[in-house]
């Protein structure tokens, strides 16, 4: 597949916002967006890949799972081993152990669904859970893991004529889905896999050929401006308040369905040049590790700094998180997407050495529950409840600690005062990093004991 420089430059247009609405709403209200535009992108290139393959009859499930390992696991999979080292420095051993579940759900691909079931991406406990945005990850891997068997079951030639029909249905169904869940189930809605299947489908009926192909350059024009018009809109006047997803979030995406259609056939639009500028460049090839590495480092920022960031930290955090992200392209990504393999042998090597890792991830998430969230295997750590609160005038209340287990405002509920006032305890709240070293000091020197009796 040729490729487009606009097409990084759109993957820029969805990851700036994306990375701007965590790092502070109010730069990007409707910045969530972003992750919808990556969707239909996925779409569109995955599809085409398959489509080329298929028309070509060298189709191979081994070589198109070999790719997905090669893409997805070697980034993730750095990103998941730093934030787990983070994890055991920053985290008391109850939210240490819910970490685990995390990496064992992210690790799984099953992430949109352990969230669906434990918070809402809109609610203040998203922002304490350090591997949340892999929710988007585990949608596209679902959804490749139907959609390249649907597409060689409808190249046959008897049922290549049903292959508009059965794409349309399968986006029809699904933003129906989208639209009622966002409309009676707002909070489990936006991690719901049927709801989200339109989004990736769309691209794909580009990548088909199932729109006509643009006659005239003035309606490429036309479609490209009006895409990034759409999305720009969406980032401006969504917010956490819209009904999302659903009917809404066909501006995103038909916007960036336009970019992409635009560009079909070599043509270049004033919108594509914009797009194809080597600032957005730059950021389009490093958005995948960037979208990685903005979401953990801004989590463990907040847990030690504080809810409420200033406009000095979140620069700073995101200045690190695109310093991550360059490392991560140059040194993990690239190398492993320049590497061929060429024989079954070697793909499904390649696949086999992926699960492993995942498995590995897998092992870790479940060795943190084990232990309760110590390395020397303690007690469960129990809810910390106060006995009676004691409010002054014009402060907060002095239990306001946060432990997932319990009851307490959580960090995003509380205010600075309460925060540092927590971290200082040793309650089960955010402890300090001294407080963390030494319990562990003090546990693995336990171990010692142990294993020289």
């Amino acid at each position: 597949m040729r490729y487009r420089a606009d097409i990084s430059g759109l993957r820029a247009l969805a990851v700036i916002p994306v990375v701007l609405f965590h790092a502070d709403p109010r730069l990007a209200p409707g910045g969530y967006v972003g992750v919808d535009v990556f969707f239909v992108i996925s779409g569109y290139l995955i599809t085409s890949i398959i489509a080329a393959d298929l028309d070509g009859g060298g189709f191979s499930p081994a070589r198109f799972y070999d790719r997905r390992v090669r893409r997805i696991l070697p980034a993730y999979g750095f990103m998941a081993l730093v934030t787990t080292l983070a994890a055991l420095v920053l985290l008391p051993p109850a939210m240490l152990v819910g970490y685990g579940d995390q990496l064992k759900a992210a690790s799984t691909f099953l992430a949109n669904r352990y969230f669906l079931s434990v918070t809402s991406y809109f609610g203040p406990a998203a922002e304490e859970q350090p591997l949340l945005h892999t929710w988007s990850l585990a949608i596209e891997e679902q959804f490749y893991l139907f959609w390249p068997l649907l597409l060689v079951g409808l190249a046959h030639p008897r049922l290549k004529a049903l292959r508009p029909y059965v794409v349309g249905a399968l986006i029809a169904a699904s933003l129906f889905v989208a639209t009622r869940n966002a409309v009676l189930r707002p909070a489990p809605a936006f991690f719901n896999f049927t709801g989200r299947v339109w989004e990736l489908a769309l691209g794909a009926t580009l990548a088909l050929g199932l729109l006509p192909r643009l006659k005239h350059p003035w309606i490429g024009e036309a479609l490209a401006a009006a895409g990034v018009a759409m999305i720009a809109a969406a980032v401006a006047v969504f917010d956490k308040h819209s009904v999302f997803p659903g009917a809404l979030a066909l501006v995103p995406t038909l916007g960036a369905l336009f970019i992409l259609w635009a560009g079909e056939g070599g043509h270049v639009t004033w919108a594509g040049r914009l797009l194809s500028l080597p600032p957005l460049v730059f950021v389009g090839l490093i958005s995948y590790s960037l979208y990685l590495w903005h979401w953990p480092i801004l989590v463990f920022l907040r847990l030690v700094a504080g809810p409420h960031l200033s406009a000095a930290e979140v620069a700073g955090a995101v200045a690190a998180a695109v310093a991550m992200a360059a490392v991560s392209w140059r040194f993990v990504e690239a190398p492993f997407r320049r590497a061929g393999f060429t024989t079954l042998r070697d793909e499904l090597k390649s696949i086999a050495i992926g699960v492993g890792g995942l498995a590995v991830l897998v092992a870790i998430g479940f060795g943190f529950a084990l232990s309760h969230g110590l390395p020397g295997g303690g007690p469960r750590p129990q809810p910390w409840r106060p006995s009676r609160p004691r409010r002054r005038p014009g402060r907060a209340p002095a239990y306001a600690c946060w432990d997932p287990t319990s009851r307490c405002p959580s960090p995003a509920a509380a205010s600075d005062v309460a925060t540092r006032r927590c971290r200082r305890s040793r309650c089960g709240g955010i402890p300090s990093p001294i407080i963390m070293l030494r319990r562990w000091m003090t546990s693995l020197g336990g171990w010692a004991s142990r294993w020289c009796n």
